[in-house]
């Protein structure tokens, strides 16, 4: 579990899509993180704008 699970847990789907993405993207050689276009959805404040800035 990485730390920005640990601090945003109603995320998880959301973080397990990503890193699917990102060792698909390895996997198929692509030389850097390709995350296909995603619409995170949800209620002011929750944290999405928070998490896709942390997510790298």
């Amino acid at each position: 579990m990485t730390t920005l699970d640990k601090e945003m847990p109603w995320m998880a789907s959301t973080a397990e899509y990503a890193w699917s993405a990102r060792r698909r993207s390895g996997c198929d050689g692509h030389p850097g993180f390709r995350l296909p276009p995603v619409i995170v959805d949800g209620l002011p404040g929750i944290g999405k704008t928070h998490w896709a800035r942390r997510l790298d």
